[in-house]
């Protein structure tokens, strides 16, 4: 064997075992160079997915074949490979010169597994702070734990325990390690609600049969409601109005739910005190004594206090009231309001027609346009000579436009000088003699 490389000169010489006779051959013999496979890995082992940068620094070789140990080769002088599997790759190079002289070498690489980070919470949410969890770790492969709570703590427990003190939502992080170093990491989320508060009030207390009560709903952090009144009936209003149809003390209750499965419930036991309501009703006679005057019958029942409006801008409190109407009559729809001991009423109404009052006539209407037709508005009386006349028309606002106390003298629609304004006035003439007097109240409007 030749121990370098070269030319060699190779001689044979033959001698004849009888005669001692010699020949001799020679030729020539070239030793050519041989390649030496030499590489690394970097790294050499770690944890998978494994990325290995192979060295190449083999020498007289010009060609390089490499066995990657996981069934993938490459012919590249310095390959990169990742290793996604654990296990242990024998890697082979096969340095190779022009020539056809090779050498071989073969080194081991290590991809370590990775262990299996998981765990779980003894719950995912709360309603209510302060609250304490417990982890459940259900990891694999690791022998080390690293734990972060998302509020600034941290343990290196098995299963550790956590509280939180305020609402908000909190990412926990698990990193688990092997013993080789290789890790992986997990994460779960834990949130702590706002806490609904169910609160309200009702309007009025204590109510009445037939009328709304009004339900201010005063809760934080909800935004679905149900209610329940006491007497089968339900709503999902925010703030709702009911009626009750019967007296009694009903049980209310109040459930605010936030847009998770938080609730709270408020509930006023017999809270709600339901009244009962009176029922107003009446008759209407004309009163044959006096022009113009009703007498009005009260047949409510239940109520203590009445109030009367008589829809020409009087009202009385009487049971029973006459009341005297204007003089130039008309259609009133006249409204009783009984009221019991509890404050609660009743109301009805009723259209009354009144004839107007023979002894006086009035226009409901005049034009003042100066056209020489109906341009004055003058009451007409039928009799009541020799008595004190006084004519007054009020507007809308109860301030006197026009006074005269002239019965011959008519009001032409105009207000200190100025234009007539289309409008309805009230009018009243006023006649006394000798401590008697008389009124007469109507209605009329100017128009164009």
């Amino acid at each position: 064997a030749y121990t370098a490389s070269g030319s060699y000169t190779v001689t044979l010489t033959a001698t004849d075992a009888v005669s001692g006779c010699a020949a001799s051959a020679s030729d020539q013999v070239v030793v050519n160079v041989t390649p030496v496979a030499m590489f690394s890995a970097d790294p050499d082992n770690g944890c998978i997915a494994l990325d290995v940068q192979f060295e190449n620094s083999s020498s007289n070789a010009q060609f390089h074949q490499w066995d990657l140990g996981d069934g993938n080769t490459s012919g590249v002088l310095a390959p990169a490979h990742t290793y996604s599997a654990a296990g242990t790759y024998t890697v082979t190079l096969i340095a190779e010169s022009l020539n056809g002289c090779t050498d071989t070498l073969s080194l081991p690489v290590v991809a370590h597994p990775l262990p299996t980070s998981a765990f779980g919470l003894s719950q995912e949410e709360s309603c209510y702070a302060p609250v304490t969890i417990q982890t459940i770790n259900g990891s694999a492969g690791a022998v080390s734990y690293a734990w972060s709570f998302g509020e600034g703590t941290s343990s290196l427990l098995n299963q550790p325990s956590i509280t939180y003190d305020q609402v908000g939502a909190y990412t926990i992080t698990l990193v688990a390690t092997n013993q080789y170093g290789c890790l992986d990491v997990a994460t779960e989320q834990f949130i702590v609600h706002p806490t609904p508060v169910a609160v309200f009030t009702a309007d009025p207390i204590p109510g009445c049969v037939g009328y709304p009560i009004a339900f201010a709903n005063l809760s934080v952090n909800a935004d679905s409601y149900r209610w329940t009144f006491g007497d089968g009936e339900q709503s999902t209003v925010p703030a709702p109005l009911h009626i009750y149809e019967q007296p009694g003390a009903y049980t209310v209750s109040l459930i605010a739910r936030a847009s998770t499965t938080c609730a709270d419930t408020l509930t006023l036991l017999n809270g709600m005190v339901v009244n009962p309501t009176p029922v107003a009703a009446f008759t209407s006679d004309t009163l044959a004594s006096v022009r113009n005057a009703i007498q009005f019958s009260n047949l409510s029942t239940g109520a203590v206090s009445y109030v009367w409006d008589f829809n020409d801008g009087t009202t009385d409190m009487e049971m029973n009231p006459i009341h005297v109407f204007p003089a130039d009559g008309g259609t009133y729809a006249v409204t009783l309001i009984a009221i019991n001991a509890f404050g609660c009423p009743d109301t009805v109404r009723t259209f009354v027609g009144v004839a107007a009052d023979p002894l006086i006539f009035a226009p409901n209407a005049f034009t003042p346009n100066t056209d020489g037709r109906n341009d004055d508005f003058l009451p007409v009386l039928n009799g009541f000579n020799g008595w004190n006349y006084t004519l007054l028309v009020f507007d809308r606002w109860g301030k006197i436009v026009y006074q005269s106390n002239d019965r011959a003298a008519g009001w032409d629609g105009r207000v200190n000088g100025r234009e007539p304004v289309i409008d309805t006035y009230v009018w009243k003439v006023v006649v006394e003699r000798d401590g008697d007097a008389r009124d007469f109240v109507g209605h009329v409007s100017v128009i164009h």
